[in-house]
């Protein structure tokens, strides 16, 4: 059920790295944090070059912003749209629908890291 709603829904779900970036991007914004695109992969585990072009269909799409660092303006941060945060607390939604009323936990026994979204 939560696939078939991810394959209807999520327009980045393939190539892996678009969602890796936009869940990134997402949790950022919900901590109140940006971070400089050039880093990114460092977090996401992809290449630097390959990160950089998504994120940069990633803001052509509307999904996040990039914008000038106010200290360093030679800085490019990346925060998630609302649009996106909207996209993600769905997402976040049904996966919880699906895990309702199971005890399922995550990988290695840890609650699903989507389910912080939905905050």
């Amino acid at each position: 059920m939560v696939r078939k709603w991810e394959r209807g829904n999520i327009p980045f779900l393939s190539p892996q790295i678009a969602l890796d970036i936009a869940v990134y991007a997402a949790a950022l914004r919900l901590e109140q944090r940006q971070m400089p695109s050039k880093n990114v992969h460092l977090t996401v585990g992809h290449s630097p070059d390959r990160v950089r072009e998504v994120i940069s269909e990633l803001v052509a799409d509307g999904w996040i912003e990039r914008s000038a660092d106010p200290r360093d303006r030679r800085i490019r941060l990346i925060r998630a749209t609302d649009r996106l945060l909207d996209l993600m607390g769905a997402y976040a939604q049904q996966k919880h629908l699906q895990h309702a009323g199971h005890s399922l936990p995550g990988a290695a026994g840890m609650p699903d890291p989507l389910i912080i979204l939905d905050t």
